[in-house]
């Protein structure tokens, strides 16, 4: 028998080792209890009952953030992007794609011309799929943590936000409605205020309106008349540049159309006039070609009938008036709505009061 013994240790156990120790042809070794065998049963895959489709995946959680910008856009070719790289969306994605460490897209609610400003343009992006160390969070963030993160970072002075002077971002929020939501798509109606001055003006208005020139003077009863013909929902193709072949209707929904004088002192150059649309969608250059008909209006160069003349021609050619379109530097987007038309319903800044290319 070996010197060791059986499972429990209870009965000694004969072993060919232990006879070769006997005849001392070897020292006799421990011997281990034998194996057990494997008795655990494998689990069976779950089975799906007939007609039912397996579980689905977790959803992928949201990942689309909506910004608010404001901007001069005097020296900028416009909101959307062109090869030269000049425009705002340009820099808008240079530094998002810089602080996220990954190739960003943006889109904006309205696609403003070169030269015309805006208060409150919205635009919207998403964070890439990947650890964001530059935010400086940590794995398992909500999404509320990485846009305060983001506006943290966008937000403030031009040294510290990496952007220009004339571009300032006022706020980054999760995207209402989440991925589905589109800065644009989603936008039910706009606002844009065109800014107009009595007289010459001064250096420190020029960018923001459109000066008429020495003692010009408007008729606002004559431009609230002819701006009547144009509120409702009609074919503005007069009043929009239409290229052949362009799928976008001509047949827009004008909610509103306001003109409002404003006193100004010697020092501003003369009286401020201003022009305030809402519309469900604006048509390329509509707003300045409104604004432009009415200043002409207003000077005695064009009357109201030939506004409506103009409205009911639909675009076509040979009428004796035709819209004239203001300059662009008069133009700003003042808010976008993406709900009900107006007030807490809109969403955006409290007491903002922008769209696309007018």
């Amino acid at each position: 028998f070996c010197n060791c013994r059986g499972r429990g240790g209870l009965t000694p156990v004969p072993c060919w080792q232990a006879e070769m120790a006997s005849s001392g042809q070897m020292r006799p070794p421990p011997c281990r209890p034998p194996r057990t065998p494997h008795t655990r049963k494998r689990k069976k895959p779950a089975e799906t009952v007939e007609g039912e489709n397996p579980a689905a995946p977790d959803p992928v959680p949201a990942r689309r953030l909506m910004a608010v910008v404001s901007y001069d856009g005097t020296d900028w070719s416009g909101w959307q992007t062109q090869a030269h790289g000049k425009t705002v969306q340009d820099a808008l994605e240079a530094r998002l794609s810089g602080l996220l460490r990954g190739q960003i897209t943006i889109a904006g609610a309205g696609r403003t011309d070169a030269g015309v400003h805006a208060k409150a343009q919205r635009f919207h992006f998403d964070l890439p799929n990947t650890p964001l160390p530059a935010l400086g969070l940590r794995p398992g963030h909500s999404l509320d943590e990485a846009a305060a993160a983001v506006q943290v970072r966008l937000t403030g002075l031009s040294e510290n936000c990496g952007l220009p002077s004339s571009i300032q971002v006022l706020s980054v929020t999760p995207a209402p409605g989440g991925d589905a939501f589109h800065a644009r798509d989603s936008c039910v109606g706009k606002r844009y205020v065109y800014t107009i001055r009595e007289g010459l003006g001064t250096p420190f208005n020029s960018r923001y309106s459109w000066a008429l020139g020495r003692q010009k003077v408007c008729d606002l009863e004559a431009m609230r008349a002819a701006a009547a013909h144009l509120i409702g929902k009609h074919n503005f193709a007069a009043f929009g540049v239409l290229r052949d072949g362009d799928p976008r209707d001509p047949i827009k929904d004008l909610r509103k159309l306001e003109i409002e004088r404003w006193p100004s002192g010697p020092s501003e150059g003369g009286d401020t006039i201003t022009i305030t649309a809402e519309c469900d969608r604006f048509l390329y250059h509509m707003m300045r070609l409104i604004s432009g008909t009415l200043a002409r209006v207003g000077l005695g160069i064009m009357s109201p009938d030939d506004v409506k003349g103009l409205l009911e021609a639909k675009g076509r050619s040979g009428e004796p008036a035709t819209a004239y379109k203001a300059p662009a530097n008069g133009l700003c987007m003042e808010e976008a709505f993406y709900s009900t038309w107006g007030g807490a319903s809109a969403l955006g800044l409290a007491g903002s009061t922008g769209g696309s290319s007018g």
